[in-house]
């Protein structure tokens, strides 16, 4: 199962990337959620679940509206500064139960693996030392 990492900080991503691709999970990376949508049609069927950061390019559509419209019945985990008590990150999870999870940021990517384990059946190598994403 292949995941899909949406984040607008390119800091971000190749952390995700790095973590997953650690834990031996194939990984898909957008810069916006344009970016995302295009990649999610090309390859919907190899994509098992959804990492966003909340905001992305500001005035444009967010990590919430994407798991909302596009990836709607998959598991999806979001990433966000706001913190997992913000009104909208909260009124999302409310919404759709693919969205399992809410990081503040930041995380570690111990965290990133209980999460990905918790919703696959995936094997997954276990992670060495743990980064921070800040």
């Amino acid at each position: 199962m292949r995941v899909l990492v949406v984040d607008d900080d390119i800091k971000q991503l190749e952390l995700l990337r790095d973590a997953f691709r650690h834990f031996g999970v194939d990984v898909f990376l957008a810069h916006s959620v344009a970016e995302a949508e295009r990649l999610y049609g090309e390859m919907s069927t190899s994509i098992g679940c959804v990492v966003t950061d909340v905001d992305l390019i500001p005035g444009g559509p967010t990590g919430l509206w994407f798991i909302e419209h596009v990836t709607i019945d998959l598991p999806a985990l979001v990433v966000t500064g706001r913190g997992p008590d913000d009104p909208e990150v909260c009124r999302c999870i409310a919404a759709r139960s693919a969205v399992t999870d809410c990081l503040g940021k930041p995380y570690s990517v111990m965290d990133i693996y209980r999460w990905y384990e918790s919703v696959t059946s995936q094997p997954l190598r276990t992670p060495g030392e743990l980064l921070v994403a800040s």
